[in-house]
């Protein structure tokens, strides 16, 4: 089954796909900066305890990769494709099978927010990594018309099934309360993970994005069913000092960068489904209002 992706549905800043008319050489200049902010802040001291962490976070490589991609769409220089596929071969060389699933590992313990009662063990995974892994495939898949990255997507996707929680002693980053909402858990800490909103929304455009070029109806689903969960707890995540909760579990920990990139989500979700709703909630995280 061929995939075909429709670039103009998803526009997002640090990974345009619509950029027509667009200053190449300012966009770029932007993209290179956006990246190596992240660099900079996975690399301080506050967010990675190991050196090893410096060098091996899949988050970063996955990121410049979408990066490039951009690129290529905007300048058709084979040499950013090039550098995207490096990156997917990479990290695939890395992941671990499990039944049909690939799972991409952070292989360094991580304390969150420094907290040493919230550390994970390495190895640990992510949705917000598995997720932004199936959109750098999906979109090599289509750009490539290959086989292969499609099979790769395939197998990515499958590790969002909800029945990996509950099975023991295997990865999981999708969890299903007992209100029966379902997560996508950038730091799946036990027992439930964290629900952490910019990682939940981050994967939620791999999948809006495999569901778009697949028309699987699981990913219809999980995607569906993971708009209920922010419907349903959006408002838990504002604060009245105007800095929107990083997660759910440390309500405490609030950051000015996060808090612009969840306005930015959701505004991009409200594009995306049509629905104001999201961009309703976007005001009311910024300013306690409607």
């Amino acid at each position: 089954m061929k995939f075909e992706l429709p670039f103009d549905r998803l526009s997002l800043r640090q990974y345009c796909t619509d950029l027509e008319n667009t200053d190449c050489e300012l966009y770029l200049s932007q993209l290179e900066s956006s990246h190596l902010s992240r660099l900079k802040y996975y690399n301080s001291p506050s967010f990675l305890e190991l050196e090893k962490a410096r060098q091996d976070n899949p988050i970063t490589l996955v990121q410049g990769a979408l990066h490039r991609v951009a690129a290529y769409k905007v300048t058709h220089n084979e040499g950013y494709l090039s550098y995207a596929e490096d990156v997917a071969a990479q990290i695939i060389n890395l992941a671990q099978t499990h039944d049909d699933a690939l799972f991409f590992p952070y292989d360094f313990d991580f304390a969150l927010h420094s907290y040493s009662r919230a550390t994970l063990k390495a190895p640990w995974f992510s949705a917000m990594c598995q997720g932004q892994m199936l959109q750098l495939i999906t979109r090599l898949s289509v750009l490539l018309d290959s086989s292969d990255y499609r099979d790769y997507a395939i197998s990515i996707f499958n590790s969002f099934d909800p029945l990996w929680f509950n099975t023991e002693g295997l990865p999981w980053v999708t969890y299903v309360d007992n209100k029966d909402y379902l997560w996508l858990e950038e730091y799946p800490l036990n027992p439930s993970g964290t629900h952490a909103l910019n990682g939940k929304i981050f994967a939620m455009f791999g999948i809006y994005e495999f569901m778009t070029v697949t028309k699987e109806p699981q990913a219809e689903e999980i995607f569906s069913r993971s708009l209920k969960t922010i419907k349903a707890h959006i408002q838990q995540y504002y604060h009245d000092s105007g800095i929107s909760c990083y997660c759910l579990a440390h309500p405490e920990i609030r950051a000015a960068g996060y808090h612009t990139i969840h306005l930015d989500q959701l505004r991009i979700l409200s594009i995306i489904t049509g629905d104001p709703y999201y961009d309703e909630m976007a005001l009311y995280l910024n300013n306690g209002s409607q």
